[in-house]
């Protein structure tokens, strides 16, 4: 009798940089440009140096890489110089059990900023989306154990994005999980959780893909970035395993 094999679905999370298509830059949030300029930003550089290694006669390249293009795992070593680098974070800290969240569910509308609010749009990086705030994750409390890698997202758009506040970072670090992720077209971190984040040694993946094609809220995450000491940054492979 044949056992016939179940293959858990894998959902792959990371943002794909196609050297053979120019325009892959373009599509990152980061990048917006000055269409005024015809510029893009710098901060999505990566350059490629093609070249004949002679000795075989095969295809390498010089590649001059920004650490945080696409999909990639900060360090706390990104804000702190004694803080751990991306290859010193332990491996279990960015493999394991975690939840994929809409964070557009538990929103209300007066969350979102009237558009004459200048001066808190401004003091948000310019967005007028919602600020979340410890009220909106006491919502999903039950959906989040402590040691989860917790990703998420929102039905937002870029202009409108979620901006995650310091005390939503408190509450992160209150209920001790290990790493935390973003779709950063419709959620990005505040400053202030930013770097409270990484003080408490919580690693963070930023410019994840495809989390609302994740159909299970519970799956087993895997974020693996370059094992380089004394980085900052790296950019990483990222996948969701359901059904396992």
């Amino acid at each position: 009798m044949i056992t016939k094999v179940v293959m858990p679905r894998i959902v792959d999370l990371t943002f794909e940089i196609n050297l053979r298509d120019s325009s892959w830059s373009k599509q990152l949030p980061y990048n917006l440009g000055k269409p005024e300029w015809n510029a893009l930003v710098l901060e999505s550089f990566l350059k490629v140096i093609p070249w004949v290694y002679g000795f075989d006669n095969t295809l390498v390249e010089h590649v001059i890489l920004w650490s945080h293009v696409g999909t990639h795992v900060e360090a706390p070593y990104h804000q702190d110089p004694s803080g751990k680098s991306v290859g010193e974070i332990p491996l279990n800290s960015l493999v394991g059990e975690g939840v994929v969240l809409n964070l557009s569910l538990v929103l209300d509308e007066d969350d979102f900023l009237d558009v004459g609010s200048e001066e808190e749009i401004r003091n948000r990086y310019g967005l007028a989306g919602p600020l979340i705030k410890r009220k909106h994750l006491d919502r999903l409390s039950d959906k989040i154990k402590e040691g989860d890698i917790v990703l998420l997202y929102a039905n937002l758009s870029i202009e409108k994005r979620a901006l995650i506040s310091e005390e939503a970072a408190d509450w992160f670090i209150e209920k001790r999980i290990k790493a935390v992720g973003t779709h950063d077209w419709s959620v990005i971190f505040s400053k202030k959780a930013h770097e409270k984040l990484l003080k408490n040694n919580i690693p963070i993946i930023e410019t994840l893909v495809n989390l609302d094609k994740v159909e299970r809220e519970r799956v087993l995450i895997i974020a693996l970035p370059l094992r380089i000491i004394g980085l900052g940054a790296s950019p990483a492979r990222v996948i969701a395993i359901e059904d396992i």
